[in-house]
């Protein structure tokens, strides 16, 4: 089976495009059962649990699991604990590793 993973790496509250992501997941969480979002550089701000996201939560909701670079975590000083529900951290390597194993990988 295909897998799929759309890196993002804008934050969710600042650009509206993010939507697309949402949206794009959502699909191929549906249709597919293996979509992934890998939340980087400032997309990890939507990961917080005390960040107010909700297209991070319609995506989990809709079952795409959702990753956020722990690199991209620490140098904005968010903690794993402090990771919204269903969030899960990760090394960049993850989005390599499945790139290297036949992965659709979407650099946003």
């Amino acid at each position: 089976m295909k897998t799929y993973v759309i890196v993002e790496t804008r934050d969710f509250i600042e650009t509206r495009d993010t939507d697309c992501t949402v949206a794009l997941a959502g699909g191929l969480a549906k249709k597919t059962k293996a979509a992934t979002v890998f939340l980087a550089e400032n997309g990890v701000l939507a990961a917080r649990a005390a960040y107010d996201a909700p297209g991070l939560r319609q995506m989990i909701k809709k079952g795409v699991r959702v990753l956020a670079d722990q690199f991209a975590l620490a140098e904005r000083g968010i903690a794993p604990g402090d990771l919204a529900k269903g969030v899960e951290p990760a090394e960049i390597s993850f989005v390599a590793d499945e790139m290297a194993a036949g992965a659709a990988v979407i650099w946003r």
